[in-house]
């Protein structure tokens, strides 16, 4: 059981935890939970939220290697954009209550009903249909993701989305993506295979890399990647950070 004296509250924001437990509920006199309130508790295995919490900042699970499980109450009404569960290297299940009306899990993503924002994905995600956007750094360090499917609808995909995530080989993008962001592949160093739909109007694949139609520049490049004269490439292109 938790024990509540290894919660340092102030005025309902929870500044720190300073327990070893690996089953944590938060208390529920807690209203805010702070930057970097969890962070690198590597002996915590899930976390209650419960209803009393509103806001999630910065960073808090940030280095919660052996985080598996999140369940985040009806209340929340805001979420660091980027960071709040960054490397969490182990997480592979996400709920959120029915009744929360800001955010939603579906195929253990974090979504934010308002943008239809993927926030944050896990090691077992299947990005669900209707999702338009996928946020920065969202499956940052997702070691466990092996391939990902991008389904139709989806139309940017954030700054660092899949950083990484050291075991993926093989993404699809479909044709409705008009934007992808920078190091979104970085530090991917499995990936091997990139597929954009023949269909999609602002970029194209090569087998292992893509390129911009419009500034005929290559954005995503895996490791090895042997790109043809006539060609610009992007600063970070190659995912191989040692390549860049």
């Amino acid at each position: 059981m938790t024990n509540i004296n290894d919660f340092e509250i102030v005025d309902g924001v929870l500044k720190r935890y300073h327990g070893k437990e690996s089953h944590v509920v938060i208390p529920d006199s807690v209203t805010t939970v702070d930057s970097f309130a969890f962070q690198d508790c590597t002996d915590l295995i899930s976390v209650t939220i419960p209803d009393s919490v509103r806001t999630i900042m910065l960073f808090v699970f940030h280095g919660c290697t052996n985080l598996r499980s999140v369940k985040i109450g009806k209340n929340v009404e805001t979420v660091a954009l980027a960071g709040a569960f960054g490397a969490c290297v182990s997480l592979s299940s996400i709920e959120v209550s029915e009744e929360n009306q800001s955010f939603y899990s579906k195929n253990n993503c974090l979504i934010w009903r308002a943008m239809q924002t993927l926030l944050v994905g896990c090691q077992s995600s299947e990005i669900p249909e209707g999702v338009l956007r996928l946020g920065t750094n969202a499956f940052q360090h997702c070691e466990g993701l092996h391939s990902i499917v991008i389904p139709e609808g989806v139309k940017k995909i954030g700054w660092t989305a899949f950083s990484h995530c050291t075991s993926l080989s093989h993404v699809v993008i479909p044709s409705s993506v008009d934007s992808l962001g920078a190091y979104a592949f970085i530090g991917c160093n499995n990936l091997r295979s990139i597929e954009v739909s023949a269909e999609n109007e602002w970029y194209y694949s090569q087998g292992n890399y893509v390129v911009d139609r419009e500034s005929n520049t290559v954005v995503v490049a895996c490791k090895g990647a042997v790109i043809p004269e006539g060609l610009h490439i992007e600063s970070g292109a190659f995912i191989d950070e040692k390549d860049t």
